[in-house]
């Protein structure tokens, strides 16, 4: 559990061991739990916060500090369409991508100096389990058919945009937000 204190160290210690370094980190732990404005409690206003922006910000943290031992690396966090959107169903969730883009932007031009790279990739409607949850397959459908390319993404998309800013070819980039969406925004 990445919200506990000291958990996103422990994580980033033991794959550094177990990986015999850390040259990339892609931050991808979050939730999502529907819940309408008016109806969100405070509790979970708190564990959505909690797990979607502290965890990802002491993971970093934790993982920057392996890489400027190493002289340079690379942290890609994950966000969502919805950090620019919002979302009805998800003000806390929207609210902690959202400062996602400030933690990127904030880490990039904190360890630049350290030749450590920070970027964000926000997803937009993904063939995964989590739009699935809460939504018929009509609902998807037209979700995906309002989209300009007119479907869904698909999960290997957004790992094909951590893989390239992971590489060597992104090394003059950081501080960036990469809107993977379909065209999400144009419609």
């Amino acid at each position: 559990d990445l919200s506990q204190p000291g958990a996103p160290a422990a994580l980033v210690a033991a794959a550094a061991a177990a990986l015999g370094g850390l040259g990339v980190l892609v931050n991808n732990a979050g939730i999502f739990p529907r819940t309408p404005f008016l109806e969100m409690q405070e509790a979970q206003w708190d564990a959505v916060l909690e797990l979607n922006l502290k965890a990802s910000a002491f993971c970093g943290q934790a993982a920057a500090r392996a890489m400027v031992a190493a002289g340079h690396g690379g942290v890609i966090l994950n966000l969502s369409s919805s950090a620019v959107r919002g979302s009805p169903l998800g003000a806390h969730y929207s609210a902690s991508k959202a400062g996602l883009i400030g933690l990127t932007r904030a880490m990039a031009l904190a360890l630049g100096p350290h030749a450590i790279r920070v970027n964000a990739i926000a997803p937009g409607l993904t063939d995964t389990a989590q739009p699935r949850h809460g939504n018929s397959e009509a609902e998807l459908q037209a979700m995906a058919a309002a989209l300009p390319l007119g479907r869904m993404g698909r999960p290997e998309e957004i790992g094909a945009m951590a893989a390239y800013l992971a590489s060597p070819a992104a090394a003059w980039i950081t501080g960036q937000v990469f809107h993977v969406n379909g065209g999400g925004y144009l419609a």
